[in-house]
């Protein structure tokens, strides 16, 4: 796994002489996804390669794009940058490996880039998945941002890139894992009954 750690401080800028803050994600980085079987004939390892940036939010960061009470906001944005060979497969699906029970949320924020068709939480595998079967995610293309949100505190996570042809690519990445400290663990329950209830209701 190729992957970055940024520092997470605040930063300010001065436009025209005002100061003004500028608010980062409590952890931000970047994880590079690499098919790694090729295939013979079509194109080489790897057949496509993707760089998913990533950032997580903490519910109080004044600076989270989609604050949600008591979770942490995952953003994930995708970029396929291509491949080995004549034939680089667009990418089908994100998948990513965490406990449904502590999922409250998931989708894509508004904006530029390719939209989701489909987002789904599977409680069976405790994966969350986005599909992008109706637009695809073609070479040079950039996703929407994704997100997650989760009471869970982050930490390394399998996910996968399905592409075409049955073609994949696996790593770690940073999401949600860590069941928090005590003292914040009054908000992950309110989070796990919000969720209990929003099914039934379903």
């Amino acid at each position: 796994m190729d992957k970055e750690t940024k520092d997470t401080k605040d930063e300010w800028f001065t436009p025209e002489g005002i100061t003004s803050p500028v608010f980062v994600p409590d952890e931000q980085g970047t994880t590079v996804f690499d098919e790694d079987l090729g295939f013979p004939g079509v194109c080489g390892q790897p057949c496509f390669s993707v760089e998913e940036s990533y950032e997580v939010w903490s519910p109080d960061n004044p600076g989270n794009p989609l604050p949600e009470p008591g979770n942490n906001t995952y953003v994930y944005t995708l970029t396929h940058d291509g491949g080995s060979g004549p034939f680089v497969p667009a990418v089908l699906d994100f998948t990513m490996k965490v406990d449904s029970d502590f999922v409250t949320d998931a989708g894509s924020l508004s904006g530029s880039g390719v939209e989701p068709s489909e987002v789904s939480i599977s409680e069976l595998f405790d994966v969350v998945t986005w599909k992008f079967e109706n637009d695809l995610l073609d070479p040079g293309e950039t996703t929407q941002e994704l997100f997650v949100h989760s009471p869970l505190d982050p930490g390394n996570v399998d996910a996968t890139m399905t592409g075409q042809a049955s073609l994949t690519a696996y790593s770690e990445t940073v999401g949600p894992l860590t069941v928090p400290e005590p003292a914040t663990s009054l908000l992950m329950l309110i989070a796990i009954v919000t969720v209990a209830a929003l099914r039934r209701v379903a």
